[in-house]
């Protein structure tokens, strides 16, 4: 999560078993309101997005707009 109170953005990186990760994610009540992307390892701005997701500490720009770290989670 990024932002704050009333202006914030969710965003984030999922490693899923599979090629299909609709499954790990379709039992979400709002699952249909994000999208998804898979991204590429052999990739080095894909590399760097997971490491930066991963991190919590790397601000983001959306928009031109700018989103400070706010909060996370980790699920197992």
């Amino acid at each position: 999560m990024y932002g704050q109170n009333n202006d914030s953005i969710v965003q984030g990186a999922f490693v899923v078993r599979g090629q299909e990760a609709l499954p790990a994610f379709d039992v979400a009540p709002d699952y249909e309101s994000y999208s998804f992307t898979k991204l590429d390892p052999t990739k080095a701005e894909d590399k760097e997005f997971v490491n930066d997701q991963w991190a919590w500490d790397k601000p983001i720009t959306v928009d031109g707009k700018t989103y400070d770290w706010a909060d996370g989670k980790v699920f197992k």
